[in-house]
């Protein structure tokens, strides 16, 4: 799978994640700030990525203490048959 998303993810790229996750950020995210204490699964095409990673450290620092990196990655999860949608 070269694009896509797992179904039903919020996009957010990797330089706008501070940003949109804080929630007292102007830019903050309401499909994310709002679900802060839920199981968050960060993914990239393939997993574990250096972005993933850092992208789960950074939103278990700005208190989502669910936060961790989809093992496999996005091609993983397709590759399991798991939904999918096209990527924009």
């Amino acid at each position: 799978m070269q694009s896509g998303t797992s179904q039903g993810a919020v996009n957010i790229p990797r330089g706008m994640l501070e940003l949109r996750a804080a929630a007292d950020s102007p830019g903050a995210d309401a499909s994310l700030t709002e679900h802060a204490d839920s199981e968050i699964l960060v993914y990239c095409t393939k997993s574990p990525s250096a972005r993933s990673l850092l992208a789960a450290q950074t939103l278990t620092r700005l208190g989502y203490e669910k936060a961790s990196v989809l093992d496999g990655g996005l091609n993983g999860w397709a590759d399991a048959r798991l939904p999918t949608e096209e990527g924009s």
